[in-house]
């Protein structure tokens, strides 16, 4: 939750300075359309798996290498990742993540391998549906 919004004056309060430069909730809605002032913060955008992700698919429109290991972590944003930033390729870093689920397992194999996902068998194998998919 950002305190800061809540408050009239949120300049005023002590760590703003510190806070609003280091804390991707606070600095995006100001700086999304200004790709200078973000790549400035790219060390704390690829603290945050949300706006790792944002910040490779609507800023860079391509791969965020910073912001892997963050993304890589997260099913849902590990196979957008895949899908919507490195076009339809393969997202090595994230498959450890997306197999721990049957269905993006199965969107990952179908989606973006077009084929079988190894890694993903075990999990896909529990839900009959996706399995005869």
């Amino acid at each position: 939750m950002n305190l800061y919004k809540l408050h009239s004056k949120p300049e005023s309060l002590d760590h703003y300075e510190t806070v609003s430069n280091s804390n991707p909730d606070i600095f995006w809605d100001k700086y999304k359309n200004n790709p200078e002032e973000l790549k400035k913060r790219e060390k704390y955008i690829a603290k945050s798996t949300k706006y790792a992700y944002k910040y490779a698919s609507e800023v860079l429109k391509g791969p965020f290498p910073a912001g892997e290991e963050i993304i890589s972590k997260d099913i849902y944003f590990a196979l957008e990742y895949a899908k919507y930033v490195l076009k339809g390729k393969k997202f090595p870093a994230g498959e450890e993540a997306i197999s721990n689920d049957e269905q993006y397992s199965y969107l990952y194999a179908r989606d973006i391998l077009k084929g079988p996902f190894p890694l993903g068998e075990d999990a896909i194998s529990k839900d009959a549906t996706l399995s005869y998919a």
